[in-house]
């Protein structure tokens, strides 16, 4: 048994309110609600995503408008990111100072910072995680958009033989195809 996405999820309607939901702050499960509520569609939020992440990369590769928003929340990503290694710097720095401060006199001191610290980096990690993965969801996106010329050249081959089933076009074969396949049969 095959998969066979929902004729439904491609409205261009409904994409274009997966994403406002989404850009305007919404949690998946709220846009997923209100596109139930909205459409009478019954969406998963796995499926809001891959529906916005292919809308957003599809968008940035043939709208300059898209392209230059995208760069801009890209920058400012950057921006928060940039933040987040000064931070981890300035920790590391303290831990450093601490560990300095108190290695030979009371190590049980220094100990008791150790958790609260511990927990600050990693939250930053989680943070610094969440970004790239989302960021990288829509520039994969990006790349499956973007045909290499073997399949546009497969894609026009299969639209081709398509419109000739259905009569609207004849393909004639050229003098030299049929010279080459008597050079083969030689």
């Amino acid at each position: 048994m095959t998969f066979e996405s929902n004729e439904k999820f491609k409205d261009p309607k409904l994409r274009a309110r997966v994403v406002k939901l989404r850009g305007e702050g919404n949690a998946w499960i709220s846009v997923v609600d209100a596109i139930e509520k909205e459409f009478g569609i019954k969406m998963s939020q796995p499926t809001a995503q891959k529906i916005f992440n292919k809308t957003i990369a599809g968008k940035t590769i043939t709208s300059p408008k898209a392209r230059d928003i995208f760069q801009a929340e890209y920058s400012d990503i950057k921006i928060r990111v940039d933040k987040m290694f000064e931070r981890m710097e300035k920790l590391n720095k303290i831990i450093d100072d601490l560990y300095k401060k108190y290695d030979s006199n009371t190590p049980e001191t220094f100990l008791k910072y150790v958790p609260t610290l511990l927990a600050i980096l990693r939250e930053n990690l989680a943070q610094l995680q969440f970004i790239r993965n989302d960021q990288e969801k829509i520039i994969m996106q990006q790349k499956n958009l973007i045909y290499s010329p073997i399949q546009i050249i497969q894609k026009i081959d299969q639209h081709m033989r398509q419109l000739e089933k259905e009569g609207k076009i004849k393909v004639l074969v050229s003098e030299l195809s049929s010279e080459s396949k008597s050079e083969e049969e030689e």
